[in-house]
């Protein structure tokens, strides 16, 4: 009995070889793959915040590990005089615990969620969407619709 065959790609950036398990982007129609470390290393150098949190999110549906906040994702938060962290343990919960109007609803983003990932879109006090994105290693990234 034969194996299938695990599909693996060589990073663009650092030529690391990504298995099929270690990247959404390998096999896919993607020309390139990047691997999770030049993946963090982009973000970092796209002008992103990078936070932690101490303790995992109680109720939360997956993990949250490091959050990459894109500067317009900043500065929406910024002029709403709000943080990030009520948005992503929303965004973890699948709820709208967190949200200033109880009648809101988190809105899933079916096109982005197809590659393996949570998405979902948020709004801030002054009306403005955020979107936030988490893959399967729990790398998530807040950011305004346009920055994805």
């Amino acid at each position: 009995m034969s194996q299938p065959d695990v599909i693996t790609a060589k990073c663009a950036v650092c030529g690391r070889i990504i298995h099929e398990n270690q990247s959404e982007l390998v096999g896919s129609p993607w020309e390139l793959s990047v691997c999770h470390t030049c993946g963090r290393e982009r973000m970092l150098n796209d002008d992103s915040i990078l936070v932690r949190r101490k303790d995992p999110i109680e109720g939360a549906k997956f993990d949250i590990n490091d959050v990459y906040i894109k500067p317009g994702a900043l500065h929406y938060l910024t002029e709403s005089s709000q943080h990030c962290w009520p948005f992503v343990e929303d965004h973890a919960r699948n709820s709208t615990q967190n949200a200033p109007d109880k009648s809101a609803q988190i809105e899933r983003i079916p096109f982005l969620e197809s590659a393996g990932h949570h998405v979902s879109q948020h709004k801030t006090a002054k009306g403005k969407r955020l979107w936030i994105m988490t893959d399967r290693e729990g790398v998530t990234v807040v950011m305004a619709p346009g920055e994805y």
